[in-house]
């Protein structure tokens, strides 16, 4: 169409939704320039293609924190607010489960809070073991993440000689896990 109309040059901002493809395969998102000139008669055309993956993921993060803090503004009380931000960061990262620990009255443990189930089935023996755990200082993930007050990941929770859970993880189709820790 470019071709056939009489402009010169359309801009990457004039058309959304184009699709790369690397060597690989994977496909990402992009923005396009197109030009137009005449060379002793003869159109050459020169496209721009820009890789926008890292700008998309950005906007969508944006995004997310907005809903975020509407939704933590809309609630009644702490325990919807965490609910409502646990269901929102779990779809946004693609988990099939997440769970908040939090200290205990008496703050030497960690106690289970909310969860979010996206494959609520193959999950409920892992959220009834996760019920029966306090964790201390340093135990487990959440023991661990509490201690260290930074994120910890685990990319085979089966192997991990830390993970009080493995066996129910592993029953459940868990394979690795992220603590992220939520200061306030």
């Amino acid at each position: 169409g470019f071709a056939r109309s009489h402009r010169a040059a359309r801009m990457k901002h004039e058309r959304r939704g184009i699709l790369g493809r690397r060597k690989n395969g994977e496909i990402f998102p992009g923005e396009a320039s197109i030009s137009r000139i005449s060379v002793s008669g003869r159109k050459i055309f020169l496209a721009v293609f820009r890789d926008v993956s890292e700008q998309v993921r950005r906007e969508e993060e944006i995004r997310l924190q907005l809903a975020l803090t509407r939704a933590i503004a809309e609630s009644d009380d702490f325990d919807s607010a965490l609910q409502e931000s646990l269901r929102m960061v779990c779809e946004f990262a693609g988990c099939d489960y997440g769970e908040v620990w939090l200290p205990s009255n008496g703050g030497l443990r960690l106690v289970l809070g909310p969860a979010h189930y996206c494959r609520e089935k193959d999950l409920e023996n892992f959220r009834a073991a996760s019920e029966a755990h306090k964790f201390e200082p340093a135990q487990g993930l959440p023991g661990r993440v509490w201690v260290s007050r930074k994120p910890a990941w685990i990319p085979d929770v089966a192997r991990d000689e830390n993970f009080p859970r493995a066996a129910h993880a592993r029953t459940a189709g868990l394979c690795a896990a992220v603590g992220i820790p939520v200061l306030a």
